[in-house]
């Protein structure tokens, strides 16, 4: 089973990933870490008060969550778009 721990969890950007998290992966287990209280709202979800500045506090909490690696073969690309629109009348 997938554990995701979202750091900031009471944030606002972080509800958007929180619903998506719940709509979209919901067998995923989230753990949600921030230094103010706040409460589950999806059934995948469990809070943890943490403040991220205590390394120790915080690398306990993130043992139990594995980091998504890459394979060492695969290479990351970025891609840049501009758009340009022009509008006459």
């Amino acid at each position: 089973m997938t554990k995701i721990a979202i750091l900031g969890a009471a944030g606002a950007m972080a509800e958007v990933v929180r619903r998506d998290l719940s709509e979209f992966s919901p067998a995923t287990e989230v753990t949600l870490v921030d230094l103010r209280e706040i409460a589950a709202k999806y059934s995948n979800e469990r809070a943890a008060r943490v403040d991220v500045r205590d390394e120790a506090a915080t690398a306990r909490l993130l043992a139990a969550h594995k980091a998504p690696r890459r394979p060492s073969h695969t290479r990351t690309h970025t891609h840049t778009h501009t758009h340009t629109h022009t509008h006459t009348h």
